[in-house]
């Protein structure tokens, strides 16, 4: 059983209020899970799973794009890790570089490259891309993230909201 929970962020978004509003999830609710999807990702695949990307010891998945890791869209499981790191991200907010959530996690993972807690997945499993829409990326394929019907998540970065909303209305949805 899966549950909604909107977050409406209305001032200037940096990706550490994600985190807040995760943390406190995990604090007063019985949230075991959550699925972070930023407003330009969505589900385009309802016969697959959140627990079928779940791994046993395993606390944080995550992907990285052709420029690296990207938080558009990642799953955390509720832990004393889990916990940990997204404390540990939030003392970063405001420091030199840390200008969202993003840049902590790529600080995170370089202090600790080895942290066993977290599962980088391939980029086409939970954050596939229209790579075609991004000009000054090279022609990526299915393996290296680019969506195709099949996939759990389509994922638009930086892609302006009249031409998301038309890619969006546009792509089938399985069920």
């Amino acid at each position: 059983k899966y549950e909604l929970i909107h977050v409406t962020i209305y001032n200037e978004y940096s990706g550490y209020i994600k985190l807040r509003e995760i943390l406190k999830m995990f604090y007063n609710t019985g949230v075991g899970v959550v699925l972070s999807l930023d407003c330009d990702a969505m589900i385009t695949n309802h016969d697959i799973t959140i627990e079928s990307f779940l791994e046993d010891g395993k606390d944080f998945f995550i992907t990285k794009d052709f420029n690296g890791v990207n938080a558009g869209t990642f799953i955390i499981r509720k832990s004393e890790w889990s916990i940990w790191f997204l404390e540990w991200l939030l003392k970063c907010e405001g420091n030199a570089g840390m200008f969202c959530e993003q840049n902590a996690i790529e600080f995170f993972l370089k202090l600790f490259p080895n942290d066993d807690k977290i599962k980088m997945l391939p980029q086409r499993s939970i954050n596939s891309y229209h790579y075609h829409l991004y000009q000054e990326i090279p022609p990526q394929n299915h393996e290296q993230g680019n969506w195709e019907e099949s996939d759990f998540i389509l994922h638009l970065p930086g892609i302006g909201i009249d031409k998301r909303i038309e890619i969006f209305k546009e792509t089938k949805i399985t069920a």
